[in-house]
C-alpha cells in the first residue's frame, strides 16, 4: 500500500497568530496510523522555522481501522516532537473511555458496532476476560495498557488560540462557548461537543472572527482518484473548517497548518 503525501498552496486566513507561531492539526485517522505518521513526519519536518509549533489532534484516532493502539501511542510520543500537544476527544475516544469505565450497555454495542471491534481484535480476543462485565472492563484496561487509558482520561473538550477554536464535532448556534462546553465528557449523542452535527453544519457561526475547525463528519465516504479534487471539501467557508476526510471509507487522513495569516491542507491518502 502506497501513501502519497499532498499539501495546498496557502490559503488566506486571519487566524491572529503571532509571527513565529504554527498550528499544526490532524482530524480523524480512525486507525490509519501509518496515514498519521506521514503527517506527523511532514509538520516536524518545519518545526525549525516557527519559534512554537502546537500540535492539535481532533479526534477520533481510534475504531475502522487496524492500528488503533499505535495511533494513540503516536499521539502519546508526539509530546517529544513538538513544543505543544493537544488531543481533543472525539466520539469514539469517549465510547471506548466508557466502556472502559461504566456499566452503559447501549454504549458498548454502539462501539462495537462502530468501530470498536476493530479496538478488541487489535488487543486480541485471548487477552480479554468476558466472564463478567468487571473482568472485561479491567482485562481490556490492562491490555491497552496504562499510558492508553491515561490518554483517554485526559483528552480535551476544546482547544482556542487566537482566532482558531478547535473541537471534534462543533459548536451550538444558540449556546454560548462556556455553556456548550460544559457538557459532561461522557453525554453522549444529540448536541454535544463531540457529537453535534446538523444544528452545527447547518447554521451560521455566531462568532464574529472565530474560525471553528473541527471533524466528526466525513466530507468524502469513497476513496480518491483525482488529486485535484483532494482538498475540495476541506477550505475553510462560513467560519468552518472541516477536516474530516473520511479516512475509513476514503482512505484519506487530513490534516492543516496554521500560520498568522494563511493556513495550508494536508492529505496523507491511498488512490485506488
Amino acid at each position: 500500500m502506497k501513501i502519497s503525501s499532498l499539501v495546498s498552496k496557502p490559503l488566506k486566513l486571519n487566524t491572529g497568530l503571532e509571527a513565529g507561531q504554527r498550528i499544526c492539526v490532524i482530524g480523524d485517522i480512525h486507525g490509519n496510523a501509518d496515514h498519521m505518521a506521514i503527517l506527523l513526519d511532514a509538520f516536524e519536518k518545519e518545526n525549525s522555522n516557527y519559534d512554537k509549533t502546537t500540535l492539535v489532534l481532533l479526534g477520533d484516532l481510534i475504531d475502522r481501522g487496524k492500528q488503533n493502539l499505535v495511533a494513540i501511542n503516536l499521539a502519546i510520543k508526539a509530546n517529544d516532537r513538538f513544543d505543544q500537544v493537544i488531543s481533543l476527544q472525539g466520539n469514539h475516544e469517549a465510547m471506548m473511555r466508557i466502556v472502559l469505565t461504566q456499566d452503559r450497555q447501549d454504549i458498548t454495542q454502539t462501539w462495537l458496532k462502530h468501530g470498536g471491534q476493530d479496538v478488541l481484535d487489535e488487543i486480541g480476543m485471548q487477552n480479554l476476560d468476558f466472564s463478567s462485565k468487571d473482568k472485561f472492563k479491567s482485562s481490556m484496561a490492562k491490555a491497552v495498557g496504562a499510558e492508553c487509558v491515561a490518554y483517554l482520561e485526559n483528552m480535551q473538550s476544546h482547544f482556542k488560540q487566537n482566532n482558531l477554536l478547535f473541537v471534534h464535532a462543533g459548536t451550538h448556534p444558540e449556546k454560548s462557548l462556556e455553556e456548550h462546553f460544559a457538557q459532561p465528557w461522557d453525554q453522549t449523542f444529540g448536541d454535544h461537543w463531540c457529537w453535534i452535527r446538523e444544528k452545527f453544519l447547518s447554521y451560521p457561526v455566531q462568532f464574529e472572527n472565530l474560525t471553528i475547525v473541527h471533524g466528526h463528519t466525513p466530507v468524502r465516504n469513497r476513496p480518491h482518484r483525482n488529486p485535484d479534487m483532494v482538498f475540495a471539501g476541506h477550505v475553510a467557508q462560513g467560519n468552518k473548517l472541516n477536516l474530516d476526510g473520511g479516512s475509513y471509507a476514503s482512505g484519506c487522513v487530513t490534516g492543516a497548518e496554521f500560520m498568522p495569516d494563511a493556513y495550508k491542507l494536508h492529505a496523507a491518502l491511498v488512490y485506488k
